[in-house]
């Protein structure tokens, strides 16, 4: 159930076409279109992912056995130890989940969840390490 809303359009040029009307070619002229209002469909903020198509499994607080308020030091050391136990892959994917899901609700726990996520997988040599343009898009 959408609802309609009034939205001001700004005057512009349109350049001139052929449209086809009745069945005959109409050439319409280059011209100023003037500034008016129209309805249109309020489409809003995008909602929610329906369960039916979420990917990711829903994660409780406290899963990973941190909190974002430990220092960096005692949470990196946690998160190793779950790695090594439960495979860093697993423990990296849901630090990348926590850094996307909180970036606009909480930007200080998503920089913390980002920069773990690097170190976990930095932590293990020899395999494959999380590089930027590798998952994570480094800011210009």
């Amino acid at each position: 159930m959408s609802t309609k809303i009034r939205v001001h359009v700004r005057s512009y040029r349109r350049k001139a076409f052929t449209a086809r009307r009745r069945g005959k070619s109409v050439r319409t002229r280059a011209a100023r279109v003037r500034a008016h209002t129209k309805s249109v469909k309020d489409v809003g903020l995008p909602g929610r992912t329906p369960p039916s198509r979420r990917f990711l499994p829903p994660m409780k607080p406290g899963m990973l056995g941190v909190s974002f308020h430990e220092p960096a030091q005692v949470r990196r050391k946690r998160l190793v130890a779950k790695a090594r136990r439960f495979g860093e892959k697993k423990i990296v994917g849901r630090l990348r989940a926590i850094h996307v899901l909180t970036k606009n609700t909480n930007p200080s726990v998503s920089k913390k969840a980002k920069a773990d996520a690097h170190y976990v997988a930095g932590a293990f040599v020899g395999k494959r390490r999380v590089r930027y343009g590798k998952g994570f898009r480094k800011r210009r």
